[in-house]
């Protein structure tokens, strides 16, 4: 079966911390060395049809941007060791995790 991504329109934050219980999965970009990688937040096993992913600006989140989505009920991930440009890594998120269900 073939899906094709969808992209939304622009929502601010707070709506977007609101729409998660719209979607199976939420996780967000984090720089913290400390937190989880995909691999180790993800299990192949589940039945995950609409995800949510959230890239933050070139700074990254902010602390109480982190708390207020970990809150909501998001999973902080890292990427990797590299520090991303926004633009990049908006594009290597969905990436590693379509990768690591083996979805691509």
């Amino acid at each position: 079966e073939k899906v094709i991504p969808s992209v939304a329109q622009f929502k601010t934050f707070a709506e977007t911390l609101g729409i998660n219980g719209d979607f199976d999965l939420c996780l967000i970009a984090e720089s913290n060395r400390s937190s989880k990688t995909i691999e180790q937040t993800i299990r192949k096993s589940h039945d995950l049809k609409r995800l949510l992913l959230l890239v933050g600006p070139e700074s990254g989140f902010t602390d109480d941007e982190i708390s207020s989505a970990v809150d909501a009920g998001f999973l902080p991930v890292r990427l990797g060791p590299r520090r991303l440009r926004a633009e990049t890594a908006g594009v290597i998120f969905p990436t590693l995790v379509f990768n690591h269900l083996g979805d691509l």
